[in-house]
């Protein structure tokens, strides 16, 4: 499980995303296989011109990502417009989704009808930062350009709320604040499949991902403004 944003802001694009990792170690002394053992480990990943994370229990989005890593990093330092950069996503995707055969030369099933998943990214252009998304679903793969926001992972938790009332257009500085809280409150939400918090933010000055001490700050933000929200809520009374 995991919990994730991207936001466009004026002046680039964030991504914002939990650190919990789950993996399933095999047999131990005295214990079990298949036990979870919750650790965090980084999710967001940076470089020159792309950023991106996934969602997704299956190794196909892995795949998919990968393969964009890749192209993007072939390209070098050379900024794509946005519609090689959606033909670029396309290649990825149908490279890893197309029709299989088995060892008997029957068709199988693409990939991506499997195990869904999504993948967020932020590519930064030479005259914009662009946000886009893969899905993989049943219905088929898609690769769409976000230009507000949008969110992956534990699409059921409540944290959602906060990202779809209170996202405005606005400089990244100004957005990031809603970023730490959505995470950090989906966190609380669903405390066994979310936790940590780590943002990356695309400029057309570069890309970056915030330091610890920036994190920390953030997060204290965030639990004044859960503490607040709390304490206003529990003395409202309905008077007729």
């Amino acid at each position: 499980m995991t919990f994730q944003v991207g936001m466009v802001g004026s002046d680039g694009v964030l991504l914002a995303s939990d650190m919990k990792a789950r993996s399933t170690a095999g047999q131990q002394e005295g214990i079990s296989a298949g036990v979870d053992f919750p650790s965090t480990a980084e999710k967001l990943f940076h470089y020159d011109r792309h950023a991106y994370c996934i969602a997704g229990n299956d190794n196909t989005i892995r795949w998919i990502a990968n393969g964009v890593h890749e192209r993007f990093e072939k390209q070098g330092s050379a900024a794509l417009d946005s519609e090689a950069v959606r033909s670029l996503l396309w290649d990825a995707v149908n490279e890893i989704c197309k029709p299989r055969v088995d060892q008997f030369g029957n068709p199988g099933l693409p990939l991506h009808y499997r195990v869904p998943g999504t993948m967020l990214l932020a590519y930064r252009g030479h005259r914009e930062v662009e946000l886009w998304r893969i899905d993989l679903t049943g219905f088929g793969p898609g690769v769409y350009r976000v230009f507000d926001k949008t969110l992956q992972g534990d699409a059921a938790n409540s944290a959602a709320f906060f990202l779809l009332r209170y996202y405005r257009v606005a400089p990244i500085n100004q957005l990031l604040p809603l970023a730490a809280h959505c995470i950090l409150t989906a966190a609380k939400v669903n405390p066994s499949g979310v936790e940590g918090l780590e943002i990356v933010v695309s400029t057309l000055e570069g890309t970056t991902k915030l330091n610890e001490q920036e994190r920390s700050r953030l997060i204290e933000a965030s639990e004044k403004l859960d503490a607040a929200i709390y304490q206003h809520i529990s003395q409202l009374t309905y008077k007729t």
